[in-house]
């Protein structure tokens, strides 16, 4: 699965830099909190939807779907949470 092996190699390589950068909190629990982040962040972002970034515009998508319905389905990273 092309998933596994992106957070896998996504969660090993935060790991190696920590190691070999000889970061204070290598073994802290806030750093295992922070990887875990990325992990639900990774696993809970539904598949199938363009992610909007800022100044860049979303690559057309080869499905049927309208325009209205591709927008309606985009993702904004970096809106502000609704709390």
């Amino acid at each position: 699965d092309i998933g596994l092996f992106i957070i896998t190699r996504a969660i090993d390589g935060v790991v190696r830099t920590a190691t070999y950068d000889g970061v204070p909190f290598l073994e802290s629990r806030e750093f295992e909190d922070e990887l875990l982040r990325l992990v639900r962040g990774y696993l809970e972002l539904p598949r199938g939807l363009e992610v909007r970034r800022p100044g860049i515009e979303p690559r057309t998508s080869r499905t049927t779907r309208t325009s209205h319905e591709a927008q309606s389905e985009q993702l904004d990273l970096f809106a502000p949470k609704a709390q």
